[in-house]
């Protein structure tokens, strides 16, 4: 799940029942607005803060990711923070080690510089790409992709094929008054089988992706239980038997 959030603290409570509701496995939040300290005393029941990236001197912005907490013996936080660059590129991401798979979390504000952000991302991927592994990325790119004419949205195209990423979805995730653009996402390996919900939750002016594949929920994926017993035979008896035979007891 992703959601722009536009201030994460004044909708916990709202929140908290979605997710009660949904129990999705990864959380995905955008424009947190929240320091460290503000971010890490917020409490979600059964989730964790997984990881988080928060802004130093700029008001709002931000990013972060929840993770059930059936997972928290799974998940390792993946620190890039020398590609962060605040009002440019904000992002955080994690490695399900059960499944092999990288979550990115990515906020790319409207004003920030476009070129820091495309070489950035496209050093993160450099950076975290591997063939034995997924890949899947979500967040607020503020890149219209229902506009198929943007230099923009073409140049991020072909970093994402590179790094064999699909675009998930090509719907509005923002009603504006007068126009509609998509402007929050998931990229996927293109391996990756999935479906997506795009839903109005009104808790900002940008509506929740729900990134659903198949048999992939992790927190249904348990460790193997051995258990070592005897193995009982009218053969195994005999032996017992004549092994007792010859053995006296006070």
């Amino acid at each position: 799940m992703h959601q722009n959030v536009q201030c994460i603290s004044n909708k916990v409570l709202a929140l908290e029942v979605i997710l009660n509701e949904s129990q999705p496995d990864i959380v995905m939040f955008t424009e947190h607005w929240q320091n460290c300290d503000q971010l890490s005393e917020l409490n979600f029941k059964n989730y964790d803060l997984a990881s988080s990236y928060c802004r130093q001197s700029m008001l709002h912005g931000g990013a972060c990711i929840l993770t059930n907490n059936k997972l928290s013996k799974c998940v390792k936080p993946i620190y890039c923070k020398t590609l962060s660059f605040e009002g440019n590129f904000e992002f955080c991401c994690i490695k399900l080690l059960k499944l092999s798979t990288i979550f990115i979390t990515v906020y790319r504000p409207p004003s920030g510089d476009v070129n820091i952000f495309l070489n950035n991302f496209n050093e993160l991927l450099e950076k975290l790409y591997n063939p034995n592994e997924q890949l899947i990325i979500g967040g607020d790119f503020n890149i219209n992709f229902l506009d198929k004419t943007s230099k923009l949205l073409i140049n991020l195209s072909d970093i994402l094929q590179t790094f064999g990423l699909k675009i998930v979805l090509h719907d509005a995730t923002r009603n504006g008054v007068s126009s509609k653009a998509c402007l929050d996402n998931f990229f996927v390996s293109d391996d990756i089988e999935f479906s997506i919900s795009n839903i109005n939750l009104s808790l900002s002016d940008h509506f929740a992706q729900f990134l659903s594949v198949p048999n992939y929920s992790v927190a249904n994926k348990e460790q193997n239980t051995y258990i070592w017993r005897r193995q009982f035979s009218d053969k195994s008896y005999a032996e017992f038997f004549n092994f007792i035979h010859y053995i006296h007891f006070m």
